[in-house]
């Protein structure tokens, strides 16, 4: 009697599970319980599924879902956690058809609790007017990482011209007198390879291409001992206000660079501070450690759910209009007068946190100024 019952049970389970595949106008994929992604083999997709990536069920029935969606490696991360933990996850992944076609997706992903755990994989259709702003974002993920490609080859090459005249030109102040009067022309060439040398280390950082030196430290103690050099940097009448954490904030992370990257972010504020003269001259920065739920960053990447480190530097100054706000971080974008700014601070900020695993959280109003939030793990 038992046995017939759990028959029933599974065949109306069955017919419900089937009625919601073929009346769901949602695009719908069905896994099973592999925790692994790499191992998750796809039971069943509904006809929306296969009407938006041109794929069917027999292409689909029983393969592994890594033959046709792309993940990166932190999306990689976060569908094993979810799938680890039985937790829901909002992931945009790429799907591959026969012809190597790529359709973006956004997937809402969750556990259905049966005798064999299956996981469901949901997403809406999207109108004309999401489809426009989807193919906006896919557009600029796509120029990031050719400008990032671009960036790392130009600044390799461009490095190795500069150690040439360097190299020369050190020999010839080695021969030349200081009296000369070729002296001064000398030394303004190591001026400029100097500076040549700092902008090559910043689309290098960008690029994603140099090297980290991680360490674990408490965020309150580096950001007190950058405080008066901070103040020294912006005008003397923006104000530095500095709030540490009640309690310590480890991380492991390269020092040099994350304190390069807040200064940036602090002259950056300073600098809209002149746009705005409305506004108060005080800069603030800010250490907690937060809960942050599962969105998008600045970057487009999906924040996993955690507590985490958050830095946040705030001015009242001139804010970023809608237009901007999605080149901030290309290279030699800028909005200051030519001789101002070089454009390449925020573009160390992207290049920094895509290495360390962090990410970046912009909040800004025009006429009113901007947040930069910085998320790292706890170490």
């Amino acid at each position: 009697m038992h046995h017939n019952s759990a028959n029933i049970d599974k065949q109306l389970e069955h017919f419900l599970f089937n009625t919601f595949m073929l009346k769901s106008s949602d695009i719908i994929m069905i896994t099973d319980g592999e925790t692994d992604f790499t191992k998750a083999r796809i039971l069943g997709v509904n006809s929306s599924f296969e009407f938006i990536t041109g794929l069917s069920q027999k292409d689909l029935i029983d393969s592994p879902c890594s033959e046709w969606i792309n993940t990166s490696d932190s999306q990689l991360l976060s569908l094993n956690s979810a799938f680890k933990t039985s937790s829901a996850v909002l992931e945009q992944l790429a799907i591959k058809n026969n012809e190597g076609d790529l359709t973006q997706i956004q997937f809402e992903i969750y556990p259905v609790q049966q005798e064999t755990k299956l996981w469901i994989w949901q997403a809406k259709l999207l109108i004309p007017s999401q489809l426009i702003v989807r193919n906006k974002q896919l557009k600029q993920q796509d120029m990031m990482q050719a400008l990032e490609k671009t960036a790392g080859q130009t600044a390799h090459d461009f490095n190795n011209i500069l150690a040439i005249i360097m190299c020369n030109n050190d020999l010839l102040l080695e021969i030349i007198e200081d009296s000369s009067p070729y002296y001064p022309l000398l030394y303004s060439i190591s001026r400029a390879v100097d500076k040549g040398t700092h902008l090559t280390r910043s689309l290098m950082v960008f690029a994603q291409k140099n090297i980290l030196n991680n360490e674990e430290f408490n965020l309150n103690d580096c950001l007190s001992s950058m405080a008066n050099g901070l103040q020294e940097n912006i005008e003397a009448y923006h104000i530095l206000k500095l709030e540490l954490c009640d309690q310590p904030c480890n991380v492991y992370v390269d020092r040099v660079m994350l304190e390069e990257c807040i200064s940036n972010l602090v002259l950056n504020a300073s600098q809209a501070m002149f746009e705005n003269p409305l506004g108060k001259s005080t800069i603030f920065i800010d250490i907690k450690k937060v809960f942050i739920p599962q969105q998008k960053d600045a970057f487009e990447q999906l924040i996993l759910p955690q507590e985490y480190v958050k830095i946040t530097i705030t001015d009242t100054g001139a804010g970023i209009t809608s237009t901007n706000l999605p080149l901030i971080f290309t290279p030699f974008f800028t909005t200051r007068k030519i001789n101002a700014a070089k454009g390449v601070g925020l573009s160390m900020v992207y290049g920094f946190l895509k290495r360390s695993a962090g990410y970046c959280l912009v909040n800004t109003e025009v006429g009113k100024g901007s947040s930069f939030s910085l998320l790292f793990d706890i170490s």
